[in-house]
This record gives C-alpha cells, sequence and structure tokens, in this order.
C-alpha cells in the first residue's frame, strides 16, 4: 500500500524495492502487477537463478537473453531501464544496477557532463551567447531542468530484519547519492526485529552480522526526537527506538506502542523514525479462535 500511495503521489517517483529473498520479490511483483503496468515494473533476477524456480504470472516483468540458456539479463536498451517506475529486486541482485550505472550518483555525473559538454559547445561556437542557470531550490543551479534530481526517489526494503547490513548496504550504494546540495532519497525499511534475524552460519560473524541494520538502528536510538543513549547512560538505564532496553521492563505491546507513537511534545510526532503496527491482521480473534 505504502509503494502504491508513493507511486501516486508524483508521476515523477521511481522506486527501488529489495527484500532479502527471491520468494518475498516475486510476491511483492505479483501484488504490484494488480494495480500498476507491466510496462512500469522490472523485476530484476541475477542470471544463475534458473528459471524454473520464478513464477509464470510474473515472467513478463522479467528480460532474458534470447539464446538457449534463456538466463535472465537486462533490458536491451538504457532507456527501457530507466522507464521503469518500479524495479524489484533482492538486497543482493541490486549489486547489478550499480554495475551496469544505474545509481542516482552515476545518472547525476552523466547528466552533469552532459550540462557541461553542451554549455562549452554553445560558448564556443557563439562567443557571445549568455547561459543563465535556474536554481534548483537546494543550493545549486542549471541550465537543464532535472539535473540534480535523483532517479531513484524511494528505496523499500522488505523483511529488512532478516538481511545482514552488508546485505542491506548493496541496495543503499544505489540509491545514496553523498554530492552536498542535491535532494535526498526517502528510504523505508519494513520488518520486525522480533522475529526471524538474519540466518549467519559463521561462528566468529554470528556476534556481528545476526543484527539487522534496521534493529541496530532501533537500538540506537534518534538523538532528533531525544530518545538516543545519553552521555553518561548504560544500556539497562536508557531506551532507545525499539522500546526498553531490558524485558523486564517491557511487558505489553501497549507498553511499547505507547512509548515508540507518544511523545511529550505533540509536534515531534512528526518527526518520529520508527512507527510500529497498532493492528496485527495475523493476532485477528477470528485466527486464534479454536475450532
Amino acid at each position: 500500500m505504502s509503494i502504491l500511495t508513493t507511486l501516486g503521489d508524483n508521476p515523477h517517483h521511481r522506486i527501488l524495492v529489495c527484500t532479502p529473498s527471491n520468494i518475498a520479490a516475486d510476491v511483492i511483483a505479483r501484488r504490484l502487477m494488480k494495480h500498476v503496468s507491466q510496462k512500469e515494473i522490472f523485476r530484476l533476477c541475477d542470471p544463475s537463478r534458473p528459471v524454473s524456480t520464478v513464477p509464470v504470472d510474473i515472467l513478463p516483468l522479467m528480460r532474458q537473453q534470447q539464446n538457449s540458456s534463456g538466463n535472465f539479463t537486462l533490458p536491451a536498451t538504457a532507456e527501457e531501464l530507466v522507464d521503469f517506475r518500479v524495479i524489484v529486486c533482492t538486497c543482493s541482485d541490486a549489486h547489478i544496477l550499480f554495475l551496469c550505472g544505474m545509481t542516482n550518483a552515476s545518472l547525476r555525473s552523466r547528466r552533469q557532463c552532459l550540462q557541461s559538454f553542451i554549455s562549452t559547445a554553445l560558448l564556443k561556437n557563439s562567443p557571445g551567447v549568455s547561459i543563465k542557470g535556474h536554481s534548483d531550490n537546494n543550493g545549486g543551479s542549471s541550465f537543464l531542468e532535472g539535473v540534480n534530481k535523483p532517479h531513484f526517489t524511494h528505496l523499500f526494503i522488505d523483511e529488512a530484519c532478516q538481511a545482514t547490513e552488508p546485505e542491506t548496504l548493496i541496495p543503499f550504494s544505489v540509491v545514496v547519492d553523498d554530492e552536498p546540495h542535491i535532494p535526498k532519497v526517502e528510504i523505508a525499511l519494513i520488518g520486525d526485529p522480533r522475529q526471524l534475524n538474519p540466518e549467519v552460519y559463521s561462528p566468529w560473524a554470528r556476534s556481528n552480522l545476526q543484527v539487522s541494520l534496521l534493529e541496530r538502528l532501533l537500538k540506537q536510538g534518534d538523538d532528533k526526537t531525544n530518545r538516543g543513549r545519553r552521555e553518561g547512560e548504560t544500556s539497562s538505564s536508557s531506551s532507545h527506538m525499539l522500546g526498553p532496553v531490558t524485558k523486564d521492563s517491557w511487558v505489553t505491546m501497549d507498553e511499547l506502542l505507547e512509548y515508540s507513537l507518544q511523545t511529550s511534545d505533540p509536534q515531534q510526532e512528526q518527526n518520529n523514525l520508527s512507527v510500529f503496527l497498532t493492528l496485527s491482521y495475523r493476532g485477528h480473534p477470528s485466527f486464534l479462535l479454536v475450532p
């Protein structure tokens, strides 16, 4: 629903949707097909994925090589790739976008090079011509519209708590552009840190990699809303966005929701970085009723 709302808010919005597994990505792609044109969705997949593991109904959203292998590949032209409004893939498969230069930083750099080339050519061929730029409301100026705007405006990572932190950073490398004075991308990490953690089999890496980026950020706290650890506080005496640190200080979900969604200043409610569900359909009384 959040993805559809984002698409409906602005026709120029482009979204990268990532999940830790192919199965979850297939489910999201299938659900989006019911509301978004197939021409606007691309299901990106690694060439090594067997075709037999892909549901038949989402194959139209993918591109395959026109040979006996039928391996999954990128669209034939760059124009077709950039025209998609939604690209769905796993976190690890997002590296394909990075390798082909389909990142916000790379696309912005190319647009700036084009603008510089046009400017130089105009001044060389017409010395008396004056080129006037327009402000982009972000501290920069350009005479070509949209030079500094990000291609991907939003990143959604579903089941983010099941992905390791390095795995989560792969799609980040696609959408995050650290160039100052340019519009930034909105990133949403969706998941439940109290359910499944990332699967880490190495005993040497388990202590660090078994904590997802979402869980680490929630436990770190938010200095903006004064929920992070203050200087001199220990983990047992401070709170964070995930809730009280110890299990002894938090008993019911109502207490967690009250802590997470209410602040002393009503104006700070809009600045909350963590949002908890207030209704669980999995816990509906009709589902829990014993036959």
